[in-house]
């Protein structure tokens, strides 16, 4: 008890200390705790602003940059890839060289220069499109290019409108998430069915059954070689009816006397006819009329036809050209040829 009476004396002498001082400076206007909490609030709400206002802003200014950073990523890696795929056909063509030119035990190596081949620009033709899949196949051979290469090595001679269409299919291929082309098969089979015209081989034989035998015999042969080349799925004996068909009726006569069975043999024995020549026969003259004078035009005739053939087989034409000397088989073939021809 004695101790809580010394404890309140001494509470109530410093509470009387207060009040004294209180007097002499005056009560505080406002506590200095209450100013502080104040700024402290200010403080926290203007953080929050800044908070807010950067979540608001920062994404759309951030994805924005991001998509300028990415355009020009991609521009880039496009020129690299680009690049990496030249350097990289480049440097197989030098291994292919190297190779090549090494050697094998004491023997060396001939050095040979492998033509490059025509470049393919799209073309929808079957003739230009043949021709530069052959090309490609016979420089693969020459240049001992392996199969994984093949595809690639192609890809660098395509130019205008095949070019364009090989990078379309790449970047389809990838989007697409399908297989990249990788074999020379699979490209040559891709090729064909982009460039090569659906109905060539109609086109084809539609022309073979009009042609004719107009001119000379070689050039009916090198038509109808011309046409054969678009032509898929033919046997041999309707190849060698079609042209059989087309000649004229004495070099038909004259390939089924010599016995042909197929084409190769019939466009050999055909290009053989091309030194010999059928006179045509003359026009009665306008002056003729009259039954005494038709007989008369007639034995003119005959005899201008005689001369004429004799004039024609007196020349040795085949027979020069070819350096070989007439058969009899040719002489009477000749013979009988005089004969008809008078008798016609």
């Amino acid at each position: 008890m004695a101790d809580q009476g010394g404890v309140s004396t001494r509470w109530e002498a410093m509470e009387a200390r207060v009040r004294r001082l209180e007097e002499l400076i005056g009560k505080p206007e406002q506590p200095p705790s209450v100013g502080l909490i104040q700024q402290v609030s200010s403080i926290q709400e203007v953080v929050e602003s800044l908070k807010m206002k950067v979540k608001e802003e920062l994404p759309e200014t951030v994805l924005k940059g991001l998509e300028s950073v990415s355009d020009e990523i991609s521009c880039l890696t496009d020129a690299v890839d680009y690049k990496l795929e030249s350097l990289k056909a480049d440097l197989r063509l030098v291994k292919l060289a190297v190779a090549n030119s090494g050697t094998e035990g004491s023997a060396v190596a001939p050095k040979v220069r492998v033509p490059d081949p025509k470049p393919f620009g799209g073309e929808r033709s079957a003739k230009e499109l043949e021709n530069f899949l052959w090309d490609m196949e016979t420089y693969f051979q020459a240049a001992r290019v392996p199969d994984t290469e093949k595809v690639s090595i192609t890809s660098m001679y395509l130019i205008g409108d095949a070019k364009l269409w090989w990078r379309s299919r790449l970047s389809d291929d990838a989007s697409a998430n399908r297989e990249r082309i990788e074999t020379w098969e699979v490209l040559k089979k891709e090729l064909k069915d982009q460039f090569l015209p659906c109905n060539t081989s109609w086109l084809a034989r539609e022309s073979l059954r009009n042609l004719k035998h107009t001119g000379t015999v070689r050039e009916f042969v090198k038509e109808f070689s011309s046409l054969m080349l678009d032509v898929r799925d033919m046997s041999e004996e309707d190849k060698l009816f079609n042209f059989m068909a087309g000649l004229k009726p004495w070099a038909q006569t004259e390939l089924r006397r010599q016995g042909v069975k197929d084409l190769p043999t019939a466009i050999v024995a055909a290009d053989r006819l091309g030194d010999y020549k059928v006179p045509n026969e003359p026009e009665q003259r306008s002056g003729d009329s009259g039954d005494g004078k038709a007989k008369f035009g007639k034995k003119f005739k005959k005899k201008d036809k005689v001369k004429e053939v004799m004039t024609e087989t007196s020349e040795p034409r085949s027979v020069e050209r070819r350096g070989r000397a007439a058969s009899s088989a040719e002489i009477l073939n000749t013979g009988r040829g005089i004969v008809q021809n008078v008798a016609g």
